[in-house]
């Protein structure tokens, strides 16, 4: 990598004007970022936790190995014609591979076409095997329909690697993941898909996630798979964190969810006390 840098960035003074803008950072990324540019950031702005706080979702984990029944009972409530308040009706399911989201999406079909009220809704599928112009396309169909036909696009099911950051619409009002998150950013980035809209209220927008034992250990023996090509034993191990990390988050009985996310994003810790957004808020 050190050879291919060289011929990849021109050789700068010691002392040169750069700026590093992100929407999302935290102090790994930065880390990271040093590291592969080959410099050192002076000076930067980093917001206070109260600056970066977005609490106008409900986040709510549970344990299970059937995500499918309670992702069912969340589009009855959502995109039933009856429950048509005025509130938006369209919703994102994620999942850590190709297979799993395919597999998902066809159940979630069959329970739509099982419905009268729901057979004429659909959903699109992206995964890091699409190319970038199918990708771009479909999610231009779920966040911005343009025939009469798109107008019932109302889940996407995708990848988190692809799926889960740049989907900006306010017409989002759930996102449910249904495997085992690898990293603290996955769910900051899952999180921001819902809730865009400056009257989003955490009673009507939430994120969901459901997680299980097997899911963890299923991750955990991918990270660790021979057959992954990982050839750099440091990243192998800072996987290993993030997903331990992630355990240590949703395992915990006792910490609001938000303050350790506002925590990660935010410098130097969170000043913000748990206001009931959380499965462990009072």
């Amino acid at each position: 990598f050190e050879r291919l840098r060289t011929k990849l960035f021109i050789p700068l003074e010691n002392i040169a004007p750069m700026l590093f803008l992100t929407a999302t950072c935290t102090r790994c990324i930065r880390y990271h970022f040093e590291k592969l540019i080959g410099v050192t950031i002076t000076h930067s702005h980093w917001p206070s936790v109260r600056e970066m706080t977005n609490r106008k979702v409900t986040l709510d984990v549970k344990y299970t190995t059937q995500p499918l029944h309670y992702v069912t009972i969340q589009l009855l409530h959502i995109l039933k014609p009856s429950e048509d308040n005025g509130l938006p009706q369209k919703v994102i399911i994620y999942s850590n591979s190709q297979k799993s989201i395919i597999e998902f999406t066809e159940k979630v079909e069959l329970f739509l076409d099982s419905d009268s009220t729901l057979q004429h809704l659909d959903a699109v599928i992206i995964h890091g095997k699409m190319n970038k112009l199918e990708k771009g396309r479909y999610i231009n169909y779920f966040i911005h329909p343009r025939v009469e036909e798109d107008m019932n696009i109302r889940l996407m099911c995708a990848t988190s690697g692809v799926g889960n950051a740049g989907i900006d619409s306010s017409q989002v009002r759930c996102v449910i993941r249904t495997d085992f998150p690898p990293t603290q950013l996955d769910i900051i980035q899952e999180l921001g898909r819902t809730g865009r809209n400056h009257d989003a209220s955490f009673e009507n927008y939430s994120y969901n996630i459901y997680i299980s034992i097997e899911q963890f250990i299923y991750v955990y023996e991918r990270i660790h798979d021979p057959r992954e090509k990982i050839l750099d034993e440091k990243y192998r191990k800072e996987q290993v964190d993030d997903l331990m990390e992630v355990a240590k988050l949703l395992g915990s009985t006792s910490r609001c969810y938000f303050e350790e996310i506002e925590t990660l994003l935010g410098n130097p810790a969170s000043d913000l006390s748990a206001v009931g957004r959380c499965n462990n808020c009072p």
